[in-house]
C-alpha cells in the first residue's frame, strides 16, 4: 500500500485555457478510460472505498482506495495498486485488504469516467510536485438510461518533500486562476449519477464539536456548496456559503490568532455580501414560506440575470473563495491540534450581549448568520431560535427594497411583487415574536 498525499481543485470549463498558458507544454497527455465496481446495494461505497480498472495506453490498473481523510482539497488515503494484464479484477492481489468473499461475488461495473490528463512535474520549494488537469466525462447507466457530467479538476500530488509546497503552490496558481479546493473525487460524482443521495461527506455535529473539527467540515461544507453551484448555476447556494463563510469568521475572530487570515475572510464575507444585496428581492422571496413566493422569485432572477451573472462571474474570477480556503487549509495542517482541540466557541457565553443587541436591534446579521451555523452543528437548541429571526428580517428588508425599486418584467409579474410587499406589516409581526422568542431564551 502506497500513502497518497494530493491537493484537489476543481476549475471552471471557461478557465483552462489560461491555465494550460501559464502552466506550458505539458510533459504528456494521456487518455484514460476508467471503470467503477461496486455490488448492488454499494456496500463498497458505504464502506468508504472506491475500486477500479484503468485503461491506460499501456494496459491496466486495479485500484482500490479508502477515504482516509481531507482539508481544505487536501487527500491523504490509502491506496492499493496493481498492474493487471487485462480488465478483470483479480481479488488475489488485494492479499493485505479484509475483503469479504461474498462481496466479492456480488460486484459489478457501475459507471465509468473518460478523460484526458495532461501531465506536469513542477519544482517548488524543493519539493517535487505532479500537476495534473482532467477533462472529459463520468458516466453511468441506469435502467438503460444514460447519465452524464462534464469533468474539470486540477490535481496537485506530492512526489517527495513537503506537504506544505502543495498549498504554497496551489496558492500561487489560485492567485491567477479561478482554482477552488474540492474534496469530491471522480467516484463520489460517479455514484451520484446513479443516486443522488449518495455522499462520501459525513457532517460533524453535536455539542462536543471542536474548533478544528468546526473549521475542517466548514471547509467541506464550503467546498460542496460551491461545486453545488458550479454543477447547476443555483444561485441559492450563494447564500448558503454566505452562512458558512459568517460561522467561520466568527471562529477565526475568537479564537485564532491570525490577523492576516481574518482580515483575507472578512473581504471575502463582504463581496459575498454585496453579490447577495444585489438579488436581495429575490433571495426574500425564496425565505419566504408564501406558497407563490418561489415561483415569483424565480422569474425575478431570471430578469436579472445578465446583469447578475456578469457580477458573479467577474467574482469567480477574483477567486477569493478559492484562495480564503486554501488559505485557512494551510493554517489547520500547520497548528497543533491541541490548540484548537476545545469545543467550538460558546458564542452565547463569549458574546451574550452583543447577541441580545442584535437580535434586539437587528444590527449585525453577519454575526447572527454565522451563529445560526455554530449552533446548527453543535446541534444548540439556540439555532432553532435564529433561523426564523433571520429568514424574517431578510424577508423584510426585501419587502422594503421592493415597495421602492421597479422591480418585474411584465404586469403579471409587478402585480405579484406588489401583493407580496403588501404582507409587510404581518411580516413584522412574525419578526417580533421571533425577537421575543430568541431574547427570552438567552435571558
Amino acid at each position: 500500500m502506497s500513502h497518497e498525499v494530493e491537493l484537489k481543485l476543481t476549475l471552471p470549463q471557461v478557465a483552462v485555457e489560461a491555465l494550460l498558458d501559464a502552466l506550458g507544454e505539458p510533459h504528456s497527455v494521456t487518455p484514460l478510460h476508467n471503470q467503477y465496481f461496486d455490488t448492488p446495494d454499494l456496500q463498497l461505497n458505504q464502506a468508504h472505498a472506491a475500486l477500479r480498472i484503468r485503461k491506460t495506453p499501456t494496459g491496466y490498473v486495479q485500484t482500490l482506495k479508502n477515504k482516509g481523510v481531507a482539508i481544505a482539497g487536501l487527500h491523504q488515503r490509502g491506496e492499493w495498486e496493481y498492474q493487471i494484464s487485462e480488465p478483470k479484477l483479480e481479488w488475489s492481489l488485494f492479499s493485505d485488504v479484509p475483503l469479504d468473499n461474498n462481496l466479492k461475488e456480488q460486484v459489478s461495473a457501475l459507471f465509468s469516467t473518460d478523460f484526458d490528463r495532461c501531465l506536469w512535474n513542477i519544482q517548488h520549494d524543493q519539493s517535487e510536485i505532479e500537476v495534473v488537469l482532467d477533462q472529459g466525462l463520468i458516466t453511468a447507466i441506469d435502467d438503460e438510461t444514460e447519465h452524464s457530467i462534464a469533468l474539470c479538476e486540477v490535481e496537485l500530488e506530492l512526489k517527495s518533500g513537503d506537504v506544505n509546497a502543495l498549498f504554497t503552490f496551489a496558492q500561487s496558481l489560485c492567485q491567477k486562476h479561478p482554482l477552488v479546493p474540492c474534496d469530491i473525487n471522480k467516484a463520489e460524482r460517479g455514484y451520484a449519477l446513479i443516486n443522488s443521495q449518495v455522499s462520501f461527506y459525513e457532517s460533524i455535529s453535536g455539542p462536543d464539536v471542536s474548533n478544528q473539527q468546526y473549521l475542517e467540515d466548514c471547509l467541506m461544507r464550503m467546498s460542496r456548496t460551491w461545486d453545488a453551484f458550479i454543477q447547476k448555476e443555483d444561485l441559492f447556494s450563494i447564500l448558503n456559503l454566505y452562512r458558512q463563510v459568517c460561522g467561520a469568521v466568527l471562529v477565526i475572530q475568537h479564537v485564532l490568532d491570525a490577523p492576516q487570515l481574518l482580515d483575507q475572510w472578512r473581504k471575502l464575507q463582504s463581496s459575498l455580501q454585496r453579490l447577495l444585496d444585489k438579488a436581495q428581492v429575490p433571495m426574500a422571496l425564496f425565505l419566504d414560506d408564501h406558497s407563490n413566493s418561489r415561483g415569483l422569485s424565480q422569474r425575478l432572477l431570471k430578469s436579472m440575470q445578465s446583469s447578475l451573472w456578469s457580477d458573479i462571474d467577474t467574482w469567480i474570477q477574483s477567486n477569493e473563495l478559492g484562495q480564503c480556503m486554501l488559505a485557512m487549509g494551510a493554517f489547520l495542517y500547520a497548528t497543533e491540534h491541541n490548540k484548537l482541540a476545545s469545543p467550538v466557541i460558546n458564542c452565547g457565553d463569549m458574546t451574550r450581549e452583543s447577541i441580545l443587541l442584535s437580535v434586539q436591534h437587528l444590527n449585525d446579521l453577519q454575526q447572527l448568520q454565522g451563529l445560526a451555523d455554530i449552533y446548527k452543528r453543535k446541534e444548540d437548541a439556540a439555532y432553532q431560535l435564529l433561523e426564523p429571526l433571520i429568514n424574517h428580517h431578510l424577508v423584510i428588508l426585501g419587502m422594503m427594497h421592493a415597495k421602492n425599486s421597479s422591480l418585474g418584467t411584465d404586469q403579471d409579474s409587478k402585480a405579484k411583487l406588489d401583493s407580496w410587499a403588501r404582507r409587510l406589516t404581518v411580516m413584522q409581526r412574525h419578526l417580533q415574536h421571533a425577537q421575543h422568542a430568541a431574547q427570552q431564551g438567552w435571558l
